[in-house]
């Protein structure tokens, strides 16, 4: 311990920087957290926010890692009790590590950095079914990503939003969250953005019986995905996963969104307008809304049973993962 505090501080920083260079970022952290604990002891803001800086970087560069192993060691991948467990203690010491690495980004001022360890710590807890504990998490992500004017980040986060709300069975709220994705994407003008969103729109509506809004979106998302395909050059690496597969499977969801539709339509034309069936049938009319038949909570409640009762299909297996 020498007398001169900053030139104390000076060495921890560059020790601890020489250290993250060698890959050593267990060894980099004990020298920023002395940097910090001197800064602190003596209220030094500039270096609390060099040290911090610092281990915000060290801290989630650990978790990475730690989520790497997990994932090549398979943690929790069998069925026993033990693997659970593994599983339970392997994300415990990545939340705890994407914790201090949320502190460091809050002192070291870094809104951005702060942004994005909620949306680290969020998504991990989604991913292991802690559904209701990653939602304040992933709201701050979104909040923060607003006040940066981050629309990716933010599309982000109300994605994540919208699968954990699903996940719960709050389905007004989810198709709140993917309808803002929806406006944000549209407005920042990312065609890849507005593809997923409304593909995730199509199925949840599908879910909740709005088959209409369904075939909709998910005519938009097929739009949306012939357009990127024919701009895959001008795009950019952005578009290079998207393939014609992705535009045949699209296809095959709107076709199955439409005969859902359809399906809807003659059940309950069958029961409260026979005429109107009729004239469908011979060729005179369309098919009479549902929904105008019926009214709209009717409608829906229908709808839900007629999928149950004949083994409609949805659109999609579930909302795309956040």
């Amino acid at each position: 311990m020498t007398s001169d505090v900053r030139a104390e501080m000076s060495a921890n920083h560059a020790l601890g920087s020489v250290y993250q260079q060698q890959g050593n970022h267990a060894s980099a952290a004990r020298h920023h957290e002395q940097h910090l604990d001197l800064a602190q002891s003596l209220e030094i803001f500039d270096e609390i926010v060099k040290a911090s800086t610092q281990l915000y970087r060290v801290y989630t560069t650990l978790a990475e890692a730690l989520l790497a192993a997990d994932a090549d060691s398979g943690a929790g991948a069998g069925a026993g009790a033990a693997d659970t467990e593994a599983q339970a203690e392997a994300t415990n010491a990545v939340l705890e590590l994407l914790h201090q690495s949320l502190e460091s980004a809050k002192k070291a001022m870094d809104k951005s950095a702060e942004g994005e360890a909620n949306a680290k710590i969020g998504t991990l807890l989604l991913k292991r079914g802690h559904t209701e504990e990653c939602v304040p998490y992933l709201r701050a992500q979104s909040q923060i990503a607003a006040d940066n004017g981050n629309p990716e980040s933010r599309c982000r986060a109300c994605s994540a939003l919208a699968l954990a709300f699903d996940t719960m069975g709050q389905a007004d709220k989810a198709l709140a969250e993917l309808m803002l994705v929806s406006t944000i994407s549209e407005q920042a003008g990312d065609v890849l953005l507005q593809s997923t969103a409304n593909r995730a729109l199509g199925t949840l509506y599908s879910k909740v019986g709005e088959l209409d809004k369904s075939v909709e979106a998910l005519a938009r998302h097929f739009a949306l995905l012939s357009d990127i395909l024919g701009r895959r050059a001008e795009l950019g690496e952005a578009a290079a996963h998207i393939t014609a597969r992705d535009l045949d499977l699209a296809r095959v969801y709107l076709g199955v969104s439409r005969g859902n539709a359809q399906m809807g339509q003659y059940f309950v034309a069958v029961q409260f307008d026979f005429d109107s069936l009729l004239d469908w049938k011979l060729g005179r009319a369309a098919l009479p809304s549902s929904r105008a038949l019926m009214g709209e909570e009717r409608h829906r409640s229908r709808i839900m049973d007629i999928l149950s009762e004949s083994g409609g299909a949805e659109a999609e297996e579930g909302l795309p993962e956040a």
